[in-house]
């Protein structure tokens, strides 16, 4: 049986006397769209920033490609192949486009910093092939300021693409779209894989059961149902945490 990529193993968080995950278990298997689903206030994104190295968890391990990173920092995660979006779109309004993946190219390449009195030498042709991959070639010269929320967000995805990982972790990128944005974005989410692996959170159900091949289901921090889309929309105890909403 194949090894998955990303593992946890009994995972729990505690702040104080509250505990936020409790024994949770994930695997996340090479080249998929993985999406971690739940009710408000489930434990989603304590558990990404468990993944991703932003928190040490109380219990339990993470294991990525075999090597236990439970207790390894982000940034050195990312040297592992590891990229994050947040919930907030994070990028450089008033800088163009170009400019913005130039600078997330930049601060991963191990180049020279960007000194003001000296010219650089970026990668302008992995430069261009990350603007492609998120559809934003012909807004390259953009100011990212005036990108649509859809735009700005495929923008956000370029630059966690800019480190080349093997595993992006999207939290909510779909939030606050209108539709036609919500399309072309799940069309980029879809299209991340199987070159890579996606970890996604997301509220819209229609696009996680429609893009993902495993989805784990949390409620009240613990997991209570892991599998592809269509066992999950029919799992009573999924409907019973969503009332139904969505499903």
């Amino acid at each position: 049986m194949t090894e998955p990529l990303l593992a946890t193993q009994d995972i729990g968080v505690r702040f104080g006397d509250f505990r936020a995950l409790s024994e949770v278990t994930l695997s996340v298997m090479s080249g998929t769209v993985h999406s971690v689903i739940g009710p408000n206030g489930a434990g989603k994104t304590t558990l990404f920033n468990v993944l991703t190295g932003r928190l040490s968890p109380s219990e339990g391990r993470v294991v990525l490609a075999g090597r236990d990173v439970t207790r390894l920092p982000a940034h050195r995660r990312v040297h592992l192949g590891m990229a994050r979006s947040f919930q907030v779109t994070n990028i450089f309004p008033e800088l163009t486009v170009g400019e913005n993946l130039r600078l997330a190219l930049q601060a991963v390449s191990g180049a020279q910093p960007w000194i003001f009195w000296r010219g650089v030498d970026p990668d302008l042709g992995r430069m261009q092939a990350v603007a492609e991959e998120v559809g934003l070639t012909a807004r390259i010269s953009w100011r990212a300021g005036d990108l649509s929320h859809g735009g700005q967000r495929a923008l956000e995805i370029g630059m966690a693409l800019a480190a080349d990982p093997r595993i992006i972790f999207l939290d909510e990128p779909l939030a606050g779209m209108g539709i036609d944005d919500v399309h072309r974005t799940k069309e980029l989410i879809r299209g991340l894989a199987p070159a890579r692996t996606v970890v996604l959170i997301e509220h819209n159900m229609r696009v996680v059961l429609d893009i993902s091949e495993q989805v784990t289901v949390l409620a009240q921090g613990r997991t209570i149902a892991e599998g592809p889309p269509a066992l999950i929309r029919g799992d009573a105890a999924v409907r019973e945490a969503y009332l139904g909403s969505g499903m």
